[in-house]
């Protein structure tokens, strides 16, 4: 009797096991992704945030007709090509999350549209809504014209608020485990069984977390992504350059208190100034417009107040181009 009883416990725990593997490796409902960074932001002190007026009805019928009315440009590419016509010139690639894929914009309002028209040069965009620029480069590895990208001389990662973020994510954190820490044979071995993977992934994000929101490990966590983005960018083309654009804005709506409040203007900066120790160029857009974007460089119709307008990227593309992309055929006005 005790045999079977134990046989029986021995298979509902594997059973159980195999449950929650299956579970943690194709998180269904995306719970796992976010479940890490959120336990230890749920505390986190709003009573400094400025919190705006509630969205109107009418901009959020604004808000439902725009992401109707262009459902599969607001998310539905992971890829975006300009310029085919100019596959004799080196190509841009273009990195970053919706700002700089181009949410809520027509094609021709786009940064990377307008880059490549400036620039007179194919522009690849691999940015997508929700993502960052280690994810990016991640994705372009699929890219079928694969040498297209080891002759691209310009990467370019539009680099937002909540992209920090982002990199807490489990799915970066697991997936660039390697690249982010150092690790032992037997820490190796238990990366490879999920639920062990998502103990690890937990224990190191406590520990870089610990005195959240602003800690030293969390900034240096910032500097590793962006290093990585650089290690994956040399592997295509090691005299390509690296262009950082810091989209410095004025946050307008309240910021929800499970991300890290990021200011680009006072917080950061020694970190930024590291990176360009490793012949990464980081550009403001406040250096290149002289304020940072306000609510009049946002679209009207996005009910966060963070998405950048036409007007955003019309004034500041020419301007970025002519300094920082050299061997421009084509004049700017």
């Amino acid at each position: 009797m005790k045999t079977k009883i134990l046989l029986v416990n021995t298979i509902a725990i594997c059973l159980f096991i195999f449950f929650i593997n299956w579970y943690i490796e194709k998180d269904p409902q995306g719970k796992i992704n976010s479940s890490i960074l959120n336990r230890y932001t749920k505390n986190f002190d709003i009573k400094n945030i400025d919190i705006a007026e509630y969205p109107t009805e009418d901009s959020l019928v604004k808000r439902v007709e725009l992401t109707k009315e262009n459902m599969e440009k607001f998310c539905g590419k992971t890829k975006i090509e300009y310029g085919e016509t100019k596959e004799e010139k080196n190509p841009i690639v273009v990195l970053g999350c919706s700002y700089a894929y181009g949410q809520g914009l027509k094609d021709e309002e786009t940064f990377s549209y307008l880059l490549s028209e400036y620039t007179n040069r194919p522009v690849i965009s691999f940015a997508h809504c929700g993502s960052q620029g280690v994810e990016n480069l991640i994705i372009a590895k699929n890219y079928e014209k694969q040498d297209r990208l080891k002759s691209a001389d310009y990467f370019i990662y539009v680099y937002m608020h909540d992209h920090i973020n982002r990199f807490f994510s489990f799915d970066n954190i697991s997936t660039n485990y390697n690249s982010f820490f150092k690790t032992t044979n037997i820490e190796n071995l238990l990366l490879k069984i999920p639920v062990t993977k998502y103990i690890l992934v937990d224990i190191r994000t406590r520990k870089i977390l610990k005195g959240f929101p602003y800690t030293d490990k969390s900034n240096e966590f910032l500097k590793k992504n962006i290093l990585l983005a650089n290690e994956k960018i040399k592997e295509y083309n090691p005299n390509a350059k690296f262009i950082v654009i810091l989209y410095n804005e004025k946050m307008i709506n309240d910021y929800n208190p499970c991300y890290i409040k990021f200011n680009l203007d006072k917080y950061n900066d020694n970190i930024w100034d590291d990176l360009r120790k490793y012949n990464i160029t980081i550009v403001k857009t406040e250096d290149i417009m002289g304020f940072p974007f306000d609510k009049d460089y946002k679209l009207e119709e996005d009910i966060t107040d963070w998405h950048p307008n036409a007007r955003a990227w019309k004034e500041f593309t020419p301007k970025f181009a002519s300094k920082y992309i050299k061997d421009i055929q084509r004049e700017i006005k």
